[in-house]
């Protein structure tokens, strides 16, 4: 087995909207030196590259990379100013978990609701067994697209 230690870096939604804050008194466009920037942030090379390609993906700037990324020309598109105006990263982040739990508590007012139902069908059963199972097999897909549990089918 070998000494080396792995250091393990998770790039998360405070760093790149740190990285983010550093131009926003930066000029529309302009150069800088990646290899100092990440040295300045106190991260690798290779991660703050990955997020300027993420921002890049984005559309929230233009970068490019010359001589082996000592020279960075970037140009500040207009969705940066919105995308920083409304919380970056962090905000949508938040969102996102906002976003997942409400859904999380909407299946599990469907699942109260097809129970519900799934009862007042059993006594329809003797006076429509065909209404019943078209009834039963909408909330078995019901169920199965929304991840309700299966015992509808």
């Amino acid at each position: 087995m070998s000494n080396f230690q792995i250091l393990v870096i998770m790039v998360t939604s405070e760093i790149k909207d740190k990285i983010l804050s550093e131009f926003k008194e930066a000029p529309q466009k302009g150069e800088f030196n990646m290899h100092e920037f990440a040295s300045e942030l106190n991260l690798e090379l290779h991660l703050v590259a990955s997020i300027f390609d993420e921002f890049v993906a984005l559309g929230l700037m233009d970068i490019e990379k010359t001589l082996g990324l000592r020279r960075v020309n970037f140009r500040i598109n207009a969705l940066y100013f919105d995308f920083v105006r409304s919380g970056g990263f962090t905000a949508r982040e938040k969102t996102k978990i906002l976003e997942n739990k409400q859904l999380e508590f909407n299946v599990q007012l469907l699942e109260i609701e097809l129970n519900k139902l799934k009862s007042e069908i059993e006594s329809v059963k003797n006076t429509n067994p065909t209404l019943a199972e078209r009834m039963l097999a909408i909330m078995s897909n019901i169920a199965s697209i929304t991840g309700v549990s299966s015992q509808f089918i």
